[in-house]
């Protein structure tokens, strides 16, 4: 019985402790805890210029990271490809970069898609994910978004 009421115990507190380690949200946005993988990370600054709307016509500009592949929208069109990360290094293959192709007017389609093939590292500040060139330039800054 001593046995049966200590592993009670014990699965109740790993329950608890299991419950108090998890992400919590925070007015609609990903706590600090979040990471690189799975999250839907929103385009706010591209070569240190905030987007506005207008810049980004049809869809809202991001990219979502899943295990070495990425997708999103380039704020025009659809767009999918492969990545490589290691520690905070990050690297975007244009081999297999694949995109829809409708035509947008005024939007930063090829800025965006330049930006990814000069990405060198990468930072995540907390609800932010920011990418910066193998000279330590900030290239472009996204938000965290919850859905």
């Amino acid at each position: 019985m001593k046995t049966y009421i200590r592993l009670l115990v014990l699965s109740a507190f790993a329950f608890l402790v299991g419950c108090s380690s998890a992400k919590t949200e925070v007015y609609g946005r990903v706590s600090a805890e979040t990471n690189l993988i799975g999250t839907h990370w929103k385009l706010t600054v591209l070569n240190d210029k905030e987007l506005s709307k207008n810049e980004t016509p049809r869809r809202e500009a991001h990219i979502i990271f899943n295990h070495g592949i990425f997708n999103g929208n380039t704020g025009c069109n659809n767009m999918r490809g492969s990545y490589v990360a290691s520690e905070n290094k990050i690297s975007f293959s244009d081999k297999g970069l694949m995109t829809t192709m409708m035509y947008c007017e005024g939007s930063v389609e090829n800025e965006f898609l330049q930006v990814l093939k000069n990405i060198y590292r990468y930072e995540l500040r907390d609800e932010h994910l920011e990418l910066y060139d193998s000279n330590d330039v900030k290239l472009a800054q996204f938000e965290s978004v919850r859905f």
